[in-house]
């Protein structure tokens, strides 16, 4: 079981934010690997951010990494939709997975302290929605009641 936070934040902001993780020196990457260095020119809805140290454990023979044992951040976007209304962003993490001989291998701390990093970065321009796990940022409100969409 992992760690994750779910938000709501314009794309612009998530923008923001994921340049906020690169100045840190941090990688980002899709799940295949590459390193992403710009955001506006892309439609991916889903980027993995690596600490500085991090590793990627990739499939045999495949191009695609193993997001359980990889040292990663998943980071998703919040999705606007007219028909599904406004789906929460998150960022996840999982700390600890279990190898092929069974034994279970804990993730270097770094990990973990770049998670709670983010987590900051995302608290300190949101709300806590009231009754809900999620939070919100003051624009994607905006855009939310201007486009008179549902919060799923």
């Amino acid at each position: 079981m992992g760690k994750q936070i779910g938000f709501y934040l314009t794309f612009e902001e998530e923008n923001i934010l994921l340049r906020e993780i690169i100045n840190t020196s941090e990688r980002i990457v899709d799940s295949k690997g590459k390193d992403i260095i710009t955001f506006s020119d892309t439609i991916l809805t889903q980027y993995y951010i690596i600490p500085k140290n991090g590793k990627l454990i990739f499939y045999e023979q495949s191009e695609y990494f193993n997001s359980g044992s990889s040292d990663i951040i998943q980071f998703c976007r919040t999705e606007y939709n007219t028909k599904r209304g406004a789906e929460p962003g998150r960022i996840w993490t999982e700390l600890r997975y279990w190898d092929e001989e069974e034994n279970l291998i804990l993730k270097d701390k770094e990990l973990d302290d770049l998670y709670k990093k983010i987590v900051k970065m995302i608290k300190r321009h949101t709300t806590k929605i009231q009754d809900s796990p999620f939070y919100i940022s003051r624009n994607a409100q905006d855009y939310i009641a201007i486009n008179n969409l549902k919060i799923s």
